[in-house]
């Protein structure tokens, strides 16, 4: 298996991604993906152009995103803003997260 699974995706939530490479982890190996809050949230949710402008929303995107690593079997080690924003404006996110030893 790999070490290292490092993601940056557009326009696919990384909840959909991820079931098929974390098989692809060895134990022990590092999970680091950049979160983008319009891509993980419903498209109800996203301002017109994608923006994310309610902030409050971006506590959903987190639990969402640590429920999906650890459904996976995945230890989230921290999850901490972006200090650049995305190209069209909206805050991003890193999660940080590792699979158990066997």
């Amino acid at each position: 298996g790999f070490d290292l699974i490092v993601g940056d995706l557009a326009f696919i939530s990384q909840t959909l991604v991820l079931p098929a490479a974390v098989p692809l982890l060895k134990p022990g190996g590092f999970v680091l993906m950049l979160v983008k809050p319009q891509f993980e949230l419903q498209p109800g949710q996203v301002g017109k152009g994608g923006i994310v402008t309610d902030h409050s929303l971006y506590a959903v995107v987190e639990q969402r995103v640590r429920a999906a690593h650890q459904a996976l079997g995945l230890c989230v080690v921290d999850y901490f803003s972006s200090s650049i924003q995305g190209g069209d404006g909206n805050q991003e996110f890193f999660i940080h997260s590792t699979r158990a030893q066997e």
